[in-house]
């Protein structure tokens, strides 16, 4: 009788923790399920956002196509550059050419072996 009140006690006391260990463990697969739930809902917003921003980058892209890569440049008076970002330039005030002409009659001609010494 002493054996089996033993054996009993003993069976109680490995039993109590293992129910302990299962309410635990059920408390514990439902806060994992909640975190899981959780890291699936950013990963959705996040996915959102990345879709929003490719197609953002598609819609600039787009527009930016549209526009003249080039310059222009018109004539107001003057020459005026404007490029596609709204810069524009007009260079004023006057340009001061000068121009230098040396000839000489065909009839001088002078030996090349009398250049640099005196006669």
């Amino acid at each position: 009788m002493k054996l089996r009140k033993l054996l009993l006690i003993a069976s109680a006391l490995v039993a109590a923790p293992t129910a302990a260990r299962a309410q635990a463990s059920g408390s514990e697969v439902e806060s994992l399920r909640a975190e899981v739930q959780a890291l699936k809902d950013q990963l959705a917003a996040i996915s959102a956002k990345v879709d929003a921003n490719e197609a953002a980058a598609k819609a600039k892209a787009a527009a930016d196509a549209k526009k003249p890569a080039a310059s222009e440049v018109k004539w107001k008076g003057g020459p005026e550059t404007s490029s596609p970002d709204g810069f524009t330039f007009k260079p004023r005030g006057r340009a001061q050419i000068d121009l230098g002409v040396v000839n000489a009659p065909n009839n001088i001609v002078l030996p090349a072996a009398s250049l640099g010494t005196a006669t």
